[in-house]
C-alpha cells in the first residue's frame, strides 16, 4: 500500500515539476518573443495556485504529515508556514498593513508550500524524468545562449507590444535554469561531459545576467566536486586557475561592459549594490527600534533587506529563530548523513546542494521568501522517508 502511494504521489509531483518549472520557462520565451499572448500573465503565480490543491490533496491523503512516518521535518515546515500565515492574517485584516506587501508575501507562501510539496514527493531517479529533464536543460541552454547579449539575455527582442509585468526577469529565468542544471548534474558520471556541462551552465547563467544563480552554481560545483570528492583535483589545476582568474575578469569586464554579473567586481559603480546597502541600513534601524516583534511591512514594496535578517524585520525575533533554525539544522543533518553515515542518496545530495546554496545566498543576497529553501527542505523529507 505504501509503495503504491509513493508511485501516485511521485506521478503528481513529477508532473507538477515540469508544468511549473519547464512550463514557466518556455511560456516566458514564447510570450517574450511575441509568439503567443500572455493569457496566463507571468504564469508562475497562476501555475503555483492551480497546482497546490492537487499536491496538498495527495500529500495529506498519504498521511505523510505524521511523526510515525519519520518526518519531523515536515511538522517544523508546517509550523513555520502556519506562523507566517498568522502574521499575514493579522497584518492584512486586523492591523491593515501594507496590502501590496501582504499580498506579495501571501503569494510567496503559496509558492513556498507548492515547491516544498513537489520536492517532498518527487521521484528524480525515474528514467523518463531524467531524460525529460536533460532535454529541457539542453533546450533552455540553447535559448539562453542564442539570446545572450552583452552579459544579459535579451528575450524581448520581438515583444514590444507585450506588457512588461507579464515578462519574467532574469532572476526567475535563472532560478529555473539553475534547478534543471543541478538536477541533471547528479546523473552525469563521465568527467569530460561533466566539465562541458559546467562550462555551458555557467556561460548560460552569465549571459542571462543571473548573478545570484551563477554564484549558487559555483557553490553546487564546490559541494559536488570537493566536499563529495567525486573528482581528484590536482593542485596544479587549482594554481593555474588562480593565475587565470584575474586575466579573465579584466578581459570580461572590457568585453561585457553592461554585465550585471561583472558589475559585482566594481561595486562602487554598481547601482544595485549601493541600493541594497541602503536597504540594509534601513533594516538595521528597524530592528534597533523593534528588536522583538520587528515591524512588518515597514518598507516600500521591494525595498526589503536582501539577506536573512529580512525575516526578523517582517516576522519578528520568533519568526527569525524558527526560520533560521529550520534551514540551519536541516543543512547540518544533510551534512551529517553524508559525512558520517556515508549516504549516497541523490535526494540527499540534491538537498545538500539546495540547502548550501540557500544558506550562502540568505547571508549575502536573498530575503526569506527565497524558493530554494522549500526545495531543499522537501528533498530532505523525501530522503528521510525513503531511508526508513
Amino acid at each position: 500500500m505504501f509503495k503504491k502511494l509513493i508511485i501516485k504521489n511521485s506521478f503528481v509531483a513529477n508532473s507538477a515539476f515540469f508544468i511549473l518549472f519547464s512550463g514557466f520557462f518556455f511560456y516566458q520565451i514564447l510570450v517574450a518573443t511575441g509568439i503567443i499572448f500572455p493569457y496566463l500573465g507571468a504564469y508562475w503565480g497562476v501555475a503555483n495556485f492551480i497546482l497546490l490543491p492537487s499536491l496538498l490533496f495527495v500529500y495529506l491523503l498519504s498521511g505523510k504529515l505524521s511523526v510515525e512516518r519519520g518526518n519531523v521535518n515536515d511538522l517544523f515546515v508546517f509550523a513555520y508556514i502556519s506562523y507566517f500565515f498568522i502574521i499575514l492574517l493579522s497584518n492584512g485584516l486586523l492591523l491593515e498593513g501594507n496590502n501590496k506587501i501582504v499580498w506579495t508575501h501571501f503569494s510567496s507562501l503559496i509558492q513556498f508550500l507548492t515547491i516544498f510539496l513537489i520536492f517532498r514527493m518527487i521521484e528524480i531517479e525515474k528514467k523518463h524524468f531524467v531524460v525529460l529533464c536533460l532535454l529541457c536543460w539542453l533546450t533552455m541552454s540553447c535559448v539562453i545562449l542564442y539570446y545572450g547579449v552583452n552579459g544579459g539575455a535579451n528575450f524581448q527582442r520581438n515583444s514590444a507590444m507585450v506588457e512588461s509585468d507579464a515578462i519574467a526577469s532574469y532572476q526567475e529565468i535563472g532560478f529555473v535554469y539553475f534547478i534543471f542544471s543541478t538536477i541533471n548534474i547528479l546523473f552525469i558520471k563521465n568527467k569530460l561531459i561533466r566539465y562541458l556541462f559546467y562550462i555551458v551552465a555557467m556561460m548560460s547563467l552569465f549571459l542571462n545576467g543571473s548573478r545570484s544563480d551563477l554564484g549558487a552554481f559555483l557553490v553546487v560545483l564546490l559541494v559536488l566536486e570537493f566536499f563529495l570528492k567525486t573528482l581528484k583535483i590536482k593542485f596544479l589545476w587549482v594554481f593555474l586557475l588562480i593565475l587565470l582568474v584575474p586575466l579573465t575578469i579584466e578581459y570580461a569586464i572590457n568585453f561585457f561592459p553592461d554585465s550585471r554579473v561583472l558589475g559585482l567586481l566594481t561595486p562602487s559603480n554598481d547601482g544595485s549594490v549601493s541600493e541594497r546597502l541602503q536597504m540594509f541600513e534601513q533594516g538595521l534601524n528597524t530592528l534597533d527600534e523593534n528588536p522583538f516583534l520587528g515591524d512588518y511591512g515597514s518598507y516600500q514594496p521591494g525595498h526589503y533587506i536582501h539577506n536573512i535578517l529580512s525575516v526578523w524585520v517582517d516576522l519578528g525575533l520568533l519568526g527569525f529563530l524558527i526560520y533560521s533554525s529550520l534551514v540551519f539544522f536541516s543543512l547540518c543533518y544533510a551534512i551529517y548523513q553524508i559525512s558520517w553515515l556515508h549516504s549516497k542518496s541523490k535526494y540527499l545530495i540534491l538537498s545538500l546542494c539546495f540547502l548550501s546554496v540557500s544558506v550562502v545566498l540568505l547571508i549575502l543576497s536573498k530575503n526569506f521568501t527565497y524558493l530554494m529553501v522549500p526545495a531543499g527542505l522537501g528533498l530532505l523529507s523525501n530522503f528521510t522517508e525513503r531511508n526508513k
